[in-house]
C-alpha cells in the first residue's frame, strides 16, 4: 500500500500493513524501488546532523521524525515534524550547503536514501518531482512562518492549543479517533510552545482538569476539539 502523501520517487515502494518493525526490522529492507537504499533508524537515532554535508536525500517511509536545531544555549529547538512520504534534506542538497538543522527518529523508523547524483539527475528530468520538491519546500517555509508567529503570541495557553492542533494535522489520530498519533516528552512539548517545563506541565494539567484532553503517560487524547480550536484562535 502506497501512502497518498508519497512523492513521485516512491513508485514501486510498498508498505505491508501487517509488518511489525519492532519484531522484524530487517524485513522492511528486503524490497525497495530503483535508486533507493532503505535504512532502519531506532528511536532517538540521528538521521543527519546540523553542520554536516548532505550526500543525498531521505524519504520517510515509516515512522516519525523531528527536524530540530541547537539554540544559543545548546538547547534543542524543534522546527517541525516529518510525515510519511516527505523528503528530508532537499534544500541543503540543492543549494550545495551544509545542513542547517538535524533530523532524529522519534520512534523506530524506516527511511529511503537516494544519492545526490541520482536525485539531481531525476530532478532535472521529471516535472512531477520538481513540483513535489517545490511543494515540500513551500510547506516547510509555511511551518517556519507559523512557528515565528506562534512564538510572538504571549499566551502560552494559546501556543499549547496551536501545537496540539499541529500534531493532529501532521500525524492524525490513532484508531480510536481521539488519541493523537504522536507521543512527546514534556520537555519536547515545552520546547515546541516556547515555555519552561513547569509551565507546560501546569498548562497540560489545566487542559486535563477542564476536560479538554486526557493524559496517560505520553499519550494525549483530545476530548473537546472545538474548544481547543477556539483557544488557538484567541487574539489579544
Amino acid at each position: 500500500m502506497k501512502s497518498a502523501l508519497c512523492n513521485p520517487l516512491c513508485e514501486g515502494c510498498v508498505v505491508d500493513p501487517s509488518f511489525n518493525m519492532e519484531e522484524d526490522p530487517e524485513r522492511e529492507l528486503q524490497s525497495h524501488p530503483k535508486g533507493w537504499q532503505k535504512m532502519v533508524y531506532k528511536k532517538g537515532e540521528s538521521i543527519f546532523r546540523e553542520g554536516s554535508k548532505p550526500s543525498g536525500v531521505f524519504c520517510l517511509k515509516r515512522g516519525k521524525v523531528k527536524v530540530h536545531k541547537t539554540g544559543s544555549h545548546k538547547n534543542e529547538q524543534i522546527l517541525r515534524f516529518a510525515r510519511e512520504g516527505q523528503l528530508l534534506g532537499t534544500r541543503a542538497l540543492i543549494r550545495n550547503e551544509y545542513f542547517t538543522s538535524s533530523a532524529t527518529a522519534i520512534e523506530n523508523s524506516v527511511l529511503c536514501f537516494m544519492r545526490k547524483q541520482e536525485f539531481m539527475s531525476r530532478l532535472r528530468k521529471e516535472q512531477a518531482l520538481k513540483e513535489h520538491v517545490l511543494s515540500n519546500l513551500a510547506n516547510n517555509l509555511r511551518v517556519a512562518e507559523d512557528k515565528i508567529t506562534q512564538l510572538s503570541i504571549s499566551a502560552a495557553k494559546q501556543r499549547l492549543a496551536i501545537i496540539i492542533l499541529r500534531m493532529i494535522e501532521v500525524y492524525g489520530f490513532e484508531e480510536d479517533g481521539k488519541t493523537v498519533a504522536l507521543e512527546l516528552t514534556r520537555e519536547e512539548m515545552a520546547n515546541l510552545i516556547g515555555a519552561v517545563n513547569e509551565t507546560t506541565i501546569r498548562l497540560l494539567s489545566k487542559f486535563k482538569k477542564d476536560k479538554l484532553i486526557a493524559l496517560e503517560g505520553r499519550k494525549l487524547t483530545v476530548l473537546k476539539h472545538e474548544q481547543i480550536v477556539d483557544i488557538a484562535l484567541l487574539s489579544g
